[in-house]
């Protein structure tokens, strides 16, 4: 099982129309969705943020047990704060969570630190 979070910045009731985030700090909510080995989506549920404060970001993706973060764009300080607890980073251009999701599996979205997926694509 693999655990992406998704930062959005706009919640539809949706949530594979939710819109993605350019980073973290802008974040309205987040986005949680356990693929399994192959890519199916097993579980998925969203996270308001606004009780939350920006400092406590890391703490929220690591008590989530975050596998994967998925965004357009990862802060510096963040980016290099999830690698440190082997959290992978991957950045997609697609601005609603199904399209990234389906890059991120297709292999088309950069992963930071480059190192081959978890999971694989299930047609």
């Amino acid at each position: 099982m693999t655990r992406l979070v998704v930062p959005i910045e706009k919640s539809s009731n949706e949530i594979r129309s939710n819109r993605i985030s350019r980073g973290f700090s802008l974040a309205k909510g987040l986005v949680v969705i356990d693929l399994s080995d192959f890519g199916v989506v097993m579980d998925a549920f969203s996270l308001d943020l606004n009780k939350f404060g920006q400092d406590m970001m890391l703490d929220i993706l690591i008590g989530l047990d975050t596998d994967i973060v998925l965004s357009e764009d990862i802060e510096p300080e963040l980016s290099e704060m999830l690698i440190n607890n082997d959290v992978k980073i991957a950045l997609t251009t697609s601005e609603h969570i199904k399209d990234a999701l389906r890059d991120l599996l297709a292999g088309r979205a950069m992963i930071i630190p480059g190192k081959e997926m978890p999971i694989k694509y299930a047609n």
